[in-house]
């Protein structure tokens, strides 16, 4: 009968101390969250080894589960795929572990704070050389572009890299590059456009002599824009000037130009190539790229406002081709103290041969010296507003410009280069240039004009194969004068066309390449990321070593334990031994022959 008395004590316990419902105070160690994300890449299907069978893909998801298994319950691990190209999936503060195959790591997010880590899969296979992206200028058809391959390479110490440039099945550029040791390198590969509009560009490196261990990472693409219409360039003399008339001549002869000038010989005599009056006006300056002045001391103060809208608000380019020194309104537009020096001798600064000279002096940091002779500074580039002023200080460069081939040679690439980096007062842009079925396409219309277009009309429209044009709305962005706007690649479609324009200024076009291949991103070779992983106290480890990051992921639990009530009374599993010690103590006293 005891055991039947404690049976009945148990159960009459359970049952007060259920109705007493008394909470029990605890303070667990909260679980570490981590992100880890295993990227993807076009690398997953190399081996992740000499002698195993395992991809380098099996090896990321592998890593990524035994991180999850090594941190157990004392982690909250949330596992990402994202690929190699793209953002990383990792706020600003919560740890993240970025599990790697090589090449590209993810952009980063610029705001990260929170500590970083990088798992480096797979062993290094010897010798292998890996195109780690490829950089497009934009180009023009009557000239050559300019194209930078970025290489990686291992065991490759005095072996050659030939790195070709692909437009379709045509080689386009060619370069031999010869590698002094194992690292990274740059390699500029000179090539000719095919043809105007958006090409799709593809940079193949290989080893010689003999193969590599992988040719699964030799390749890289990207798009350019080829234009082939003509660059205005606008020259003005207000008086006769033989330094800006040869540099005119110089540059008459290019396919890539097409040159307005105007010379005023007299009061109310003036020699222009243009059919209609040639003035600084509103129409003309907007219209053009390039405006090259001679005899710059001569312009009035009215021509040096118009000249000081054109490069600030229009972002175009002013050449000032003076042949003395520095007078009058023009003054206004130098950031530079620029003294005449007359050598004994002819002397030399870039392509450009003189005795005399203009010197520049009290240079900022912002001035870019384009070409410095014996005495000093000659050319100078300076930015103003959107735009850049450009003082040519060889006085008399014309009288020695049969001397050598240097004259003609720096007129065209110093017009050439401002002509395309001021570009229309138009721009339409579309990104990604190189787009699949489904993308987003960002759209951007962006007007510079000496006048103000507040109160003109915006217009845009995609139009892709035979497909109906679809309207695109634009909306104001941040800057003046610059639109945004989406729209969608619709599927089947090869290559599509956006349109947009404002009224007053006339269209621009952006021509978007549809392809089945992912573009190579701009997303970098990893330093940006083990940059980051050491500015936020991570580490870079193998995955056959994951033990250091797990220990540190565990120590950035918090120690602080916030306590909490808890009330184990209201779980009902206790009525599992209430009935068990209510059944038991009947059944001891029915045997005893009790009621």
């Amino acid at each position: 009968m005891r055991l039947a008395e404690l049976l009945r004590l148990t159960a009459l316990g359970i049952v007060l101390l259920c109705w007493l419902d008394p909470p029990i105070v605890v303070a667990p160690r909260q679980p570490v969250a981590v992100d880890v994300a295993l990227l993807q890449s076009d690398r997953d299907a190399m081996p992740a080894d000499r002698a195993g069978t395992a991809t380098i893909g099996e090896r990321v998801r592998e890593a990524g589960q035994a991180i999850a298994t090594a941190l157990g319950a004392a982690g909250e691990v949330h596992l990402h795929e994202s690929p190699a190209s793209g953002r990383l999936p990792c706020d600003a503060q919560r740890p993240c572990v970025i599990v790697s195959g090589g090449g590209a790591h993810g952009r980063a997010p610029a705001d990260r704070r929170g500590p970083t880590f990088l798992v480096r899969v797979g062993e290094a296979l010897t010798p292998n050389v890996t195109v780690t992206g490829l950089t497009l200028s934009a180009a023009h058809t009557a000239a050559s572009g300019d194209a930078v391959v970025g290489l990686r390479g291992q065991g490759v110490n005095g072996r050659d890299t030939r790195v070709r440039l692909m437009d379709g099945g045509a080689v386009v550029g060619e370069a031999v590059y010869r590698w002094t040791g194992d690292g990274e390198a740059r390699v500029e590969v000179p090539w000719w456009p095919v043809s105007a509009g958006t090409r799709t560009l593809v940079a193949k490196a290989s080893l010689e002599p003999g193969a590599e261990e992988t040719g699964l990472d030799n390749e890289a693409r990207a798009a350019v824009a080829v234009a082939d219409g003509r660059w205005p360039i606008l020259e003005i003399e207000p008086r006769p000037s033989w330094a800006a008339t040869f540099a005119r001549r110089a540059i008459e002869g290019d396919r890539r130009f097409a040159v307005d000038a105007r010379t005023d010989v007299a009061p109310g005599v003036t020699a222009r190539t243009a059919a209609s009056p040639l003035t600084l006006d509103a129409e003309w300056l907007d219209r053009a790229n390039v405006v090259l002045v001679g005899a710059p001391e001569a312009l009035s103060a009215s021509d040096v406002d118009r000249l000081d809208a054109f490069v600030r608000q229009r972002g175009g380019a002013l050449i000032l081709v003076p042949d003395r020194a520095f007078s009058g309104p023009v003054t206004r537009l130098l950031a530079q103290v620029w003294r005449e020096r007359v050598a004994p001798t002819v002397s030399r600064a870039g392509g450009l041969e003189a005795r005399e000279w203009l010197i520049a002096e009290s240079m900022s940091r912002f001035d870019e010296v384009i070409a410095t002779g014996d005495a000093g500074p000659a050319v100078v580039s300076t930015p103003v507003g959107l735009g850049r002023v450009v003082v040519v200080g060889a006085l008399d460069a014309w009288r020695h410009r049969e001397a050598g081939a240097g004259f003609d040679a720096f007129w065209r690439d110093t017009v050439a280069r401002l002509a395309q980096a001021a570009g229309p007062a138009l721009v339409v842009t579309a990104e990604p240039r190189v787009a699949m079925a489904g993308d987003d396409l960002r759209v951007q219309l962006t007007a510079r004009s000496v006048q103000d277009f507040l109160t003109r009309t915006v217009s845009a429209r995609l139009k892709c194969g035979g497909a109906v044009e679809v309207a695109v709305r634009l909306w104001p962005d941040h800057g003046p004068g610059t639109f945004q706007g989406r729209a969608r690649v619709p599927a089947g479609a090869t290559r599509c066309e956006v349109t947009a324009g404002l009224s007053g200024l006339g269209e621009g076009r952006a021509d978007v390449v549809v392809t089945q291949v992912p573009a190579s991103a701009d997303a970098g070779d990893g330093s940006e990321v083990e940059a980051l992983v050491a500015r936020t106290g991570g580490l870079v480890v193998s995955n056959r070593r994951l033990t250091p990051l797990t220990d540190a992921l565990l120590s950035l639990g918090s120690d602080i334990r916030t306590p909490e009530a808890r009330y184990p009374m209201r779980s009902p599993w206790w009525l599992l031994p209430l009935a068990v010690c209510l059944g038991s103590e009947w059944w001891l006293r029915r045997r005893a022959g009790l009621r």
